[in-house]
């Protein structure tokens, strides 16, 4: 041990994947299934199971642990029940679920090296390999001979927490069908998890509560004294539970028929808000299992009858409302997760480590290695808790490094020393990172095109602010002939007489944008922005004829439209995908909500381009264009979106009027030149037999 990956049949495997991330989903479709049995609806089901997901984040935001994360899911599934309205829960599912998903689980800890325990001699103790975490805690306490190539045994702590759990299964299963109340289960099985923690806590070498070591009492610690207290009144609660499900008489209540759209969304956008705010320091897993969720619960989100009906949007709105939702929060988790350091000459670092990074301090006195807080804490809140625990001030050295230097995208991360260290070294036994793990670990990175700087625009997040003008003008005539006889029998002489119609129309507005790009690695980036512009059109209709009959005429009218234009896009050389929405105004239509959309790909160079009301709809308010995108740069490989000095669009753009009486296709052709890293003009123009259109921007990067 350490093993990170099983090989079969010539296929890599993570373990991680097979005992952790497998299981979850199965055990996340095992509760949506549970609701869908107690005759929840499908949508408020999908928007409860979501819930689960997103308190993950929150619960290991306040205690970073695997019961963190179980006690946030499970609050936040409760919240939301009460909020969509939703009776008899699957309890038995959850617990029977939990219980079961933490035993496999933890077999990921053991094979990962992670959570390991304290030094034993019993016949079942594991020994790990060199540049694992017990073999650097072994030999930072100086246990170890030099050229040791593994750990001394310890204690296999995930192992008995597993078999302990694997006991209690069929145990619970057997008293779940005995019992009245679903909630006594869940109590008795979080009760039994959280005693045999606090009985097995000391075996553990691995701290990853760092308050926990602040205190003993009769060989306890504090963490196994608040578990085992937690244990005591979990007990006592579900006696309580089960007394009071007896006590009741009469049926069961049912469940909600169905649920309000409005209350699908105010749970959504709490989820919405729970993963932006709870984002901080969680790692890739838990950021990508609430993204997944978050975009099941699309097909659910309907748009309000009352709403739209207000808004003049379609309830199929709200689908792609949910969907433009769901992309900003990926965009703000990943892009925060692997944003991209600069260098003080303008080149590019290493980007820092994705996600989480741990930092551990070697607590010499113990003999144990705690987790003091991660790459996401100051430097103040590091040395204070240092301080509390009596431990040297290394962990601001460890999480400098840690930003430095690309880390191991597992479980915990053992930070990496440097070929050469920036002060003096300390000594071997107050290390706090461990020595550079050997070529044939999974973290060991890989030398690729991945490696090279980025150019200098691409080298930090930019705002970009813009503008621009566009004007249009289109001339269609019709005419009409007809006959008028000059006799009363009907023959064939007689009169023709032709009537004109004449339409003229001429266009004209302006827009107003700003835009983050935000770099996400070093062939791609991530755009968030948006529009707003105004527009007004003015029409005359003529209509001449030599028909007497026919009163020539000349009619004026004008019409004036304003608009708000959102986005947001994932860009790479070869292909770009976003999503955006759309809201007009006009005093004839009111309110109008459009869904778009922006697809591009192909080569680096040339590429299919599609898009609708998105970050390239610079032609006015609602328009939309498909056809191909050229890129140019001279001498040289486009291997970043800014590596480009000039960009070209061949192909059709499609728009309606003002007054969206007429829907126009022309062909045509946009434009942009760099004319420095941050500096962009742009033309667009569209042409046709009886219509031209043409509008010019200029973007500008703003502040550093």
């Amino acid at each position: 041990m350490p093993i990170h990956a099983l090989h079969f049949l010539g296929q890599g495997l993570r373990t991680w994947t097979l005992v952790g991330q497998i299981p979850f989903l199965i055990f996340v479709i095992a509760l949506y299934l549970g609701g869908r049995r107690q005759g929840w609806p499908w949508r408020a089901t999908l928007l409860a199971t979501a819930a689960f997901v997103a308190g993950l984040g929150a619960g290991t935001a306040f205690l970073p642990s695997v019961l963190g994360a179980a006690g946030g899911g499970i609050a936040t599934w409760f919240l939301a029940q009460k909020v969509l309205g939703l009776r008899r829960p699957p309890l038995t599912v959850l617990a029977l679920g939990l219980v079961a998903l933490i035993a496999v689980g933890r077999w990921g800890c053991l094979l990962n090296g992670c959570c390991f325990g304290t030094i034993t001699d019993l016949p079942w103790g594991v020994r790990y390999a060199a540049g694992s975490s017990p073999y650097f805690l072994h030999q930072s306490l100086g246990l170890l001979a030099d050229g040791a190539s593994r750990s001394l045994a310890v204690h296999p702590y995930p192992a008995y927490e597993s078999l302990g759990l694997v006991l209690w299964l069929p145990f619970a299963y057997w008293l779940g069908r005995r019992l009245r109340s679903g909630g006594a289960l869940l109590a008795f099985s979080a009760a039994f998890d959280l005693g045999l923690r606090g009985c097995i806590e000391g075996t553990r070498a691995m701290i990853n509560v760092w308050w926990s070591l602040l205190g003993f009492w009769h060989g306890l610690n504090l963490f196994q004294w608040v578990l085992l207290a937690g244990a005591s009144c979990l007990l006592l609660l579900g006696i309580l539970f089960e007394h009071r499900a007896r006590a009741t008489r009469g049926g069961a209540t049912a469940p909600a028929a169905a649920t309000s759209p409005y209350r699908l969304w105010l749970v959504y956008l709490g989820l919405l808000g729970l993963g932006w705010a709870s984002d901080s320091a969680q790692t890739a897993f838990v950021h990508r299992a609430l993204l997944v969720a978050l975009a099941v619960c699309v097909p659910a989100l309907a748009f309000p009858r009352g709403l739209g009906a207000c808004l003049r949007a379609r309830t199929w709105f709200g689908y792609a409302v949910a969907a433009a939702l769901v992309l900003a929060v990926g965009i703000h988790l990943e892009a925060g997760a692997r944003a991209v350091a600069p260098d003080d000459d303008s080149e590019c670092r290493r980007s820092p480590p994705e996600h989480r990074t741990w930092l551990y301090d070697v607590d010499q006195r113990r003999g144990v290695m705690v987790r003091v807080g991660s790459d996401s804490d100051d430097d103040f809140t590091l040395r204070q808790r240092e301080d509390i625990l009596t431990l040297p001030s290394l962990a601001t050295r460890a999480k400098q490094l840690a930003m430095e230097e690309a880390s191991p995208p597992v479980h915990y991360t053992p930070i990496r020393a440097p070929s050469q260290e920036p002060w003096p070294a300390q000594p071997r036994s107050q290390e706090p990172w461990p020595a550079q793990p050997p070529s044939h670990e999974p973290w060991q990175p890989a030398p690729s095109q991945e490696e090279l700087p980025l150019p200098e625009s691409a080298s930090r997040s930019h705002t970009w602010v813009g503008g621009g003008l566009h004007a249009g003008a289109y001339s269609h005539s019709d005419s009409l002939k007809t006959s008028a006889s000059n006799s009363s029998d009907d023959s064939c002489g007689g009169t023709t007489y032709t009537t004109t119609t004449t339409l003229d129309r001429y266009a004209f507005g302006g827009w107003g944008q700003i835009e983050r790009e935000i770099p996400y690695d070093r062939q791609s980036v991530f755009w968030i922005g948006g529009r707003a512009g105004a527009g007004t059109e003015s029409q005359q209709t003529q209509i001449t004829s030599n028909d007497p009959s026919v009163h020539e005429s000349t009619t004026s009218a004008s019409y004036s439209a304003y608009y708000l234009n959102l986005w947001g896009e994932y860009e790479t050389p070869g292909f770009a995908i976003g999503l955006g929405a759309l809201g007009t105004y006009d005093n004839h239509h009111a309110i109008m909500l459009y869904p778009g959309f922006h697809i591009r790909g192909g080569s680096p160079r040339f590429g299919l381009d599609v898009g609708f009301a998105d970050r390239m709809s610079f032609l006015g308010q609602q328009n939309g264009h498909a056809g191909f995108s050229i890129a140019i740069r001279r001498g040289d490989e486009i291997r970043h979106p800014d590596d480009a000095k000039l960009r070209l669009f061949v192909g059709a753009f499609f728009f309606p009027g003002v007054d969206m009486q007429r829907f126009d296709v022309a062909p045509g052709f946009g434009t942009e030149v760099y004319i420095t890293p941050k500096l962009v003009l742009g033309f667009n123009g569209a042409l046709f037999t009886d219509q031209v259109f043409a509008g010019i921007h200029l973007r500008t990067v703003v502040g550093r």
